[in-house]
């Protein structure tokens, strides 16, 4: 009857360890597909002050499979020497704004019937542009040359831990850039040998239950164990 008890003991506990891992399996393929499903979507996020970032969620892709998510990335990830970890584009645009030239000098010739003059529009320490201007009015003609611009800005890049999630954001301190994409890709943590040797510890200590081999009436047989033990791991999933 005891025999028949610890079976069906042992029996329950196989089958809720083959639903747990079942269960974990399904939710993780579960999450790479919700990864994947919003992997193209940026949307705002807010720190501490209320600065304004470009968010996008991160997948986590292997090298073999990333051309299918991104060709872009691909190509970046084959001009590399060394293992990559995290790749990412960050793609911004000007702002449209309102430009006030300031006049530097002036150049007429009534005779020829033209007026050249150099200018610039200055907005430090944002950006600065350079250019001259020519008009006719003997063929009634403008022509407008900007001869150097210089915009000065800085993007900040961070990648933070959401619950399960990565995500990047990114904006620039230039008020006159805004970060219009975020190309990026983690490439399969799992694959590096750094992380795996900073973080992949094989000694652990704690609770355990399971099923061990014990003698009862000097017959070896399978038991139920409940404890605390020390434990060094080999293998992992």
């Amino acid at each position: 009857m005891k025999n028949k008890i610890l079976y069906l003991i042992i029996g329950i506990l196989l089958i809720a360890l083959s639903f747990s891992i079942y269960y974990s399996i399904k939710q993780n393929i579960i999450s790479i597909k919700e990864q994947i499903e919003f992997q193209d979507s940026l949307y705002f996020y807010k720190n501490k002050i209320d600065s304004i970032y470009i968010a996008k969620d991160l997948v986590e892709v292997d090298l073999n499979s990333i051309n299918k998510y991104n060709k872009e990335l691909k190509e970046e990830i084959k001009n590399l020497k060394e293992h990559p970890i995290i790749i990412t584009k960050i793609e911004t645009e000007f702002k449209e704004v309102d430009l006030e030239a300031i006049t530097d000098s002036i150049k007429k010739d009534l005779n020829q019937k033209y007026i050249f003059y150099n200018w610039h529009i200055n907005q430090n320490p944002y950006y600065q542009i350079e250019g001259s201007s020519y008009y006719s009015w003997r063929n009634d003609s403008i022509r407008t040359t900007i001869n150097n611009i210089r915009i000065n800005s800085g993007i900040w890049l961070d990648l933070i831990e959401d619950g399960s999630k990565f995500t990047v954001i990114a904006r620039s301190d230039n008020p006159y850039i805004d970060v219009s994409n975020i190309n990026s890709a983690i490439i399969d943590l799992n694959s590096s040998n750094l992380i795996k040797k900073k973080f992949d510890k094989k000694w652990s200590i704690g609770p355990y239950v399971g099923i061990g081999i014990g003698t009862y009436q000097e017959k070896i047989r399978p038991e139920l164990q409940i404890g605390i033990g020390i434990q060094y791991s080999l293998w992992k999933f």
